[in-house]
């Protein structure tokens, strides 16, 4: 291994630190999933005098299958995303534009 003394550095933008967890709970009476994500990166090198800071994204969910079919079984789901709940922004270096909503609608056969 290099060190930084011997001359090494971190690629342009690549922490030496990332996390990425998710946890999920479906409740079983309704099948409505619901869902939770952490995103963390530590600081970034972007060139020799500049550091991009760290930071930690948090999103949450719903997930809740819909059912058109006269046997029940579901013929679509509809999700809800809260994403970076905690407006995880830096103005020059992102990783988001802020807090974000997402709905989506999918069916299926």
């Amino acid at each position: 291994f290099c060190s930084t003394a011997e001359g090494a550095r971190s690629l342009p933008l690549r922490p030496a630190h990332a996390l990425d967890a998710s946890l999920r709970y479906r409740l079983r009476a309704t099948g409505t999933t619901l869902f939770g994500r952490v995103d963390a990166l530590s600081d970034r090198q972007v060139d020799a005098t500049t550091t991009a800071p760290a930071y930690a994204e948090l999103s949450f969910g719903v997930r809740q299958p819909i059912s058109f079919k006269k046997d029940g079984s579901s013929g679509s789901e509809l999700t809800v995303t809260l994403l970076d709940v905690n407006d995880a922004y830096d103005a020059t270096f992102g990783p988001k534009p802020g807090r974000a909503v997402t709905v989506s609608l999918r069916v299926f056969d």
